[in-house]
């Protein structure tokens, strides 16, 4: 079995002009230090076909992770990746679709099933009431406030993880249809502007204070 996930995320800003595999036919493709994109290679034929996938801005290394998945078993069942990309209709396409088919993408890759579920059930229970039915594009900053302020500060690890989410679908669907904005959802320069303090200043880490080392064999026991 072809191995993946060869790189680490701090490498895909650092890593020289060249092409650098991922595994099983995607690469990180770099031109410059400021051009850096995802490619998926295949052979069409006796061709080497590449296909874009858009650059590190538009999707960084897990959303690439992703949609690489579902275009490999594409060319498994000998169907036309391209028009895997181009299947979905933007007039019909809902955040809550994306958000689905990401996580039928992501769902070899997550630790376990529970992992998996989870992600579906905070999507259910804090984000689809607002915008589950909305197109991608059409989902503004208003939306993304009102799903998170209620939550900010009084389920803050909870509020993280549903905001990191919701980002996630979003860079999805926007890379889907070549939408080129900023994700409403996104935390720097965005919503840290708005009001959302950082977690760990809402709910720092506390930890257990040091026991002198000879109560130690008392605490062992």
């Amino acid at each position: 079995m072809a191995q993946i996930n060869l790189l680490k995320p701090r490498q895909v800003s650092t890593l020289p002009v060249d092409f650098h595999s991922e595994g099983s036919n995607l690469y990180l493709r770099v031109t410059s230090k400021t051009a850096r994109s995802w490619v998926f290679h295949n052979m069409a034929g006796r061709k080497v076909r590449q296909l874009g996938l858009g650059t590190i801005v538009e999707r960084d290394i897990t959303a690439a992770r992703a949609l690489a998945q579902p275009i490999r078993k594409a060319v498994r069942d000998e169907l036309d990746p391209a028009e895997l990309l181009n299947k979905r209709d933007p007039e019909t396409m809902t955040f809550k679709g994306y958000a689905e088919e990401l996580i039928e993408a992501k769902r070899p890759h997550f630790k376990s099933e529970k992992h998996c579920k989870q992600w579906g059930a905070t999507l259910e229970a804090y984000v689809y009431g607002v915008i589950g039915d909305k197109l991608a594009g059409d989902i503004t900053l208003a939306h993304i406030e009102d799903i998170l302020r209620p939550m900010w500060a009084a389920k803050t690890e909870t509020a993280a993880r549903v905001r990191a989410r919701i980002e996630a679908v979003i860079d999805y669907a926007y890379v889907a249809e070549g939408i080129d904005k900023r994700n409403p959802a996104a935390y720097r320069g965005n919503l840290e502007h708005r009001g959302f303090e950082k977690r760990r200043r809402i709910a720092p880490v506390e930890h257990h204070p040091a026991a002198p080392y000879t109560d130690m064999p008392a605490i062992m026991s």
